[in-house]
């Protein structure tokens, strides 16, 4: 069976898959290897476009809709935002193309909630589980292909691929993206190997895991990396035992090529560290200086660690600035709304 054979096949699976997964993907072809135009259009069709070409396939006819609590929750919450947005507009804040833009991103999400609605689950099982892994990993492999041929990173740097006209936003990339990809690409690839028994499936699943933490790690999005440290906490927690761990431990290192393998990365490892001291010590502080934020996001230092009277000069993020910014915004417009009776 050929590839577009297989695709067509399974249409709904890849079409699925393609609105959660080909976020990297997009990207890495887009503006990491040049391969597809770079605009909106070309994203939104490449993400999107195929649930829209399902739908000639589809028996109107016979359509199961699936009423879950989900989809009437989320059908109900977009309805409800349409009708704030024209019942209480906020033209200076919003531009008129945003306002239009929004309603055109929310007929979409209405459309894919139908379209997840309609969807027989016979027709998707593994398969959908199996192209998820397959667009997420392609993606990931175009990300770390962009990296190592780009000659202004930096060990330490943020995995990201650079998009737009050059600008100082533009040119950094967004790491977040590829995270939230890798991550996804965790969870699906951890519950493929929960009810998968081929053994060559799950050789290559492995790898693809492989692949998805070293993305996670390397694109330090600390968002993606908290979330895969309590989805691995809790699906340990409920599909393992001690019991079972070691017995998958003693399996794997009663293997003499894992040992081989072990040896072999250990010594060009310590050959790596002798020959690139300086440049890992620059990587490791920007990877403990994040951990440190992390850490103190969770238990916030009483020592003084904030200035609050300007005689230190702090490093500002221009991102949480921004979403402080924004949430100073929403609660201006909040309490304007209450003077004024919008209830």
């Amino acid at each position: 069976m050929s590839i577009s054979d297989y695709i067509l096949k399974h249409r709904d699976a890849f079409a699925i898959s393609m609105v959660f997964c080909s976020g990297p993907l997009n990207y890495a072809l887009r503006d990491g290897l040049g391969l597809a135009p770079n605009s909106t259009v070309f994203s939104t069709l490449m993400m999107f476009g195929p649930i829209f070409l399902v739908l000639p396939f589809r028996n109107l006819k016979h359509l199961i809709v699936h009423k879950t609590p989900l989809i009437t929750l989320g059908i109900s919450f977009l309805f409800m935002v349409i009708a704030y947005m024209w019942i209480y507009p906020v033209d200076e804040y919003v531009p008129r193309g945003f306002f239009i833009y929004d309603h055109f991103v929310i007929i979409i999400v209405l459309y894919f909630f139908f379209y997840l609605a309609t969807v027989r689950e016979s027709h998707l099982r593994m398969n959908f589980l199996k192209i998820c892994i397959a667009i997420s990993l392609i993606g990931s492999i175009g990300l770390i292909f962009y990296v190592m041929r780009n000659p202004n990173y930096v060990l330490g740097q943020r995995f990201a691929i650079a998009y737009g006209d050059g600008s100082e936003g533009e040119a950094m990339g967004n790491p977040h993206i590829f995270g939230r990809g890798a991550f996804f690409g965790i969870v699906v690839s951890a519950i493929f190997l929960k009810y998968e028994k081929g053994s060559l499936n799950r050789y290559f699943t492995y790898f693809a895991l492989f692949i998805f933490f070293a993305v996670l790690i390397l694109s330090q999005a600390m968002s993606s990396i908290i979330s895969a440290f309590l989805f691995a906490l809790f699906f340990g927690w409920y599909n393992t035992t001690l019991k079972g761990i070691w017995k998958t431990v003693k399996m794997v290192f009663s293997k003499w090529y894992v040992w081989v393998a072990i040896i072999g990365f250990s010594l060009k490892g310590v050959d790596f560290v002798r020959k690139n001291e300086a440049i890992i010590e620059l990587g490791y502080r920007v990877v403990e200086r994040r951990a440190t934020k992390l850490l103190s996001t969770f238990l916030p230092a009483d020592d003084g660690e904030y200035d609050h009277y300007g005689t230190n000069e702090k490093e500002v993020d221009d991102s949480a600035s921004g979403r402080v910014k924004t949430l100073a915004m929403v609660k201006a417009t909040f309490l304007k709304n209450l003077d004024d009776g919008k209830y």
